[in-house]
């Protein structure tokens, strides 16, 4: 953690924390009462960890204290898996939302992690196609809309525009050139005000949309007498 050829005997190991750990420090006042916490741990060769840095004396009976002893637990891999967590239960609360309706799911870079059968169908492709497809698949769905879609939809598509990790939520529909209205939906998926990706869900609403148009079209003729 601090380097090859640092922890020798007799070295300053309160100045060694203090300069890779400047949220921990031994200068405390009462060491009997250090709390046991996660520190961020940026080792010399550039690897982050997260250490648990536990403190407690040494004693040689009634006497006064012998020292003290520093117990370290790297907590990265649980951090990690316990983000990782974190990111699958966000995922869960947007396949509920969905309601059976298409969901596809990028990551915070962009990878499309996450496409269901709902989704995919709605298109007339496999979901391994979808998958397969990644960065390419937005130009390939592009084909059978008969206009592209509004410009904050596809910037929040493209992970390398600022509007991808925001935390809007958008929604638009799709005219396909089949004749099929889709209502398309995108929202930010976060975890402890972290940015994990984003969702788009997907639903026909071609029905609801001619039903709606009728009844305007009722209520214009109506009008006239």
């Amino acid at each position: 953690l601090f380097g090859q050829g640092k922890l020798n005997p007799g070295a300053p190991i309160g100045e060694l924390f203090e300069r890779a750990v400047p949220s921990f420090s031994l200068a405390e006042p009462n060491k009997r009462s250090m709390p046991t916490q996660e520190h961020r741990f940026p080792s010399p060769s550039g690897i982050e960890s997260f250490i648990q840095i536990e403190v407690s004396t040494v004693e040689r009976g009634p006497g006064p204290e012998a020292g003290m002893c520093l117990r370290l637990r790297d907590r990265t891999a649980l951090r990690k898996a316990l983000e990782e967590s974190d990111e699958h239960f966000a995922l869960l609360e947007a396949l509920d939302l969905a309601m059976g309706e298409g969901l596809l799911y990028k990551d915070s870079s962009g990878g499309i992690r996450y496409v269901n059968e709902a989704f995919a169908k709605l298109w007339g492709i496999s979901t391994r196609e979808m998958l397969e497809k990644g960065q390419q698949l937005q130009p390939y769905l592009g084909t059978m809309l008969r206009e592209p879609p509004p410009k904050t939809i596809r910037r929040m598509w493209n992970p390398e525009d600022p509007s991808f990790n925001s935390t809007r939520t958008e929604s638009c529909d799709l005219a396909m050139r089949d004749g099929r209205t889709l209502e398309v939906r995108t929202l930010p998926i976060e975890t402890e005000r972290v940015f994990r990706g984003r969702a788009w869900r997907l639903s026909d609403v071609t029905q609801a949309r001619q039903e709606s148009q009728a009844m305007i079209q009722a209520q214009k003729l109506e009008g006239l007498g």
